[in-house]
Protein backbone atom coordinates (compact mmCIF):
# COMPACT_ATOMS: atom_id res chain seq x y z
CA UNK A 1 0.00 0.00 0.00
CA UNK A 2 1.39 3.35 -1.02
CA UNK A 3 2.14 5.98 1.63
CA UNK A 4 -0.73 8.40 2.18
CA UNK A 5 -3.49 5.85 1.52
CA UNK A 6 -3.92 4.61 5.10
CA UNK A 7 -2.90 6.86 8.01
CA UNK A 8 -2.61 3.98 10.47
CA UNK A 9 -0.31 2.08 8.12
CA UNK A 10 1.78 5.23 7.62
CA UNK A 11 2.10 5.54 11.41
CA UNK A 12 3.16 1.88 11.72
CA UNK A 13 5.78 2.39 8.97
CA UNK A 14 7.19 5.40 10.81
CA UNK A 15 7.39 3.54 14.13
CA UNK A 16 9.06 0.55 12.43
CA UNK A 17 11.62 2.81 10.73
CA UNK A 18 12.41 4.65 13.97
CA UNK A 19 12.83 1.36 15.85
CA UNK A 20 15.19 -0.13 13.26
CA UNK A 21 17.17 3.14 13.20
CA UNK A 22 17.48 3.03 17.01
CA UNK A 23 18.69 -0.59 16.86
CA UNK A 24 21.28 0.33 14.22
CA UNK A 25 22.51 3.29 16.31
CA UNK A 26 22.76 1.06 19.40
CA UNK A 27 24.77 -1.46 17.40
CA UNK A 28 27.19 1.20 16.11
CA UNK A 29 27.64 2.66 19.62
CA UNK A 30 28.13 -0.78 21.14
CA UNK A 31 30.64 -1.80 18.47
CA UNK A 32 32.74 1.34 19.01
CA UNK A 33 32.48 1.42 22.81
CA UNK A 34 33.64 -2.16 23.31
CA UNK A 35 36.07 -2.12 20.37
CA UNK A 36 34.62 -5.03 18.39
CA UNK A 37 35.26 -4.04 14.76
CA UNK A 38 34.17 -7.49 13.57
CA UNK A 39 30.87 -7.49 15.48
CA UNK A 40 27.81 -8.14 13.35
CA UNK A 41 24.17 -7.27 13.92
CA UNK A 42 21.96 -10.15 12.79
CA UNK A 43 18.24 -10.86 12.70
CA UNK A 44 16.03 -13.87 12.39
CA UNK A 45 12.31 -14.25 13.02
CA UNK A 46 12.69 -16.66 15.94
CA UNK A 47 15.41 -14.82 17.88
CA UNK A 48 14.94 -11.23 16.75
CA UNK A 49 17.98 -8.94 16.63
CA UNK A 50 21.22 -10.22 18.12
CA UNK A 51 24.99 -9.72 17.94
CA UNK A 52 27.75 -12.01 16.73
CA UNK A 53 31.48 -11.71 17.44
CA UNK A 54 34.22 -14.17 16.43
CA UNK A 55 35.68 -16.30 19.24
CA UNK A 56 39.42 -15.90 19.71
CA UNK A 57 40.86 -19.08 21.25
CA UNK A 58 39.23 -20.02 24.54
CA UNK A 59 37.75 -16.56 25.08
CA UNK A 60 34.66 -16.22 27.30
CA UNK A 61 31.58 -14.37 26.05
CA UNK A 62 31.34 -10.64 26.84
CA UNK A 63 30.20 -9.90 30.43
CA UNK A 64 27.20 -7.88 29.24
CA UNK A 65 25.92 -10.68 26.98
CA UNK A 66 22.66 -12.48 27.69
CA UNK A 67 21.12 -15.44 25.85
CA UNK A 68 24.65 -16.46 24.85
CA UNK A 69 25.46 -19.34 22.51
CA UNK A 70 28.65 -20.41 20.76
CA UNK A 71 27.82 -21.00 17.12
CA UNK A 72 30.25 -21.76 14.26
CA UNK A 73 33.26 -20.12 15.91
CA UNK A 74 31.38 -17.05 17.13
CA UNK A 75 29.58 -15.90 20.23
CA UNK A 76 25.99 -14.95 19.45
CA UNK A 77 24.13 -13.02 22.12
CA UNK A 78 21.65 -10.32 23.05
CA UNK A 79 22.00 -7.51 25.57
CA UNK A 80 19.67 -6.01 28.12
CA UNK A 81 18.92 -2.49 26.88
CA UNK A 82 17.42 -0.09 29.42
Amino acid sequence: VKPGIDGLLDCARKVYQETTDDIQQYYEMFKAEFEYPTMKLLYNAKRGYYFSIPVKGNEAPPRYAIQTMKKRGSWVFSTDVR
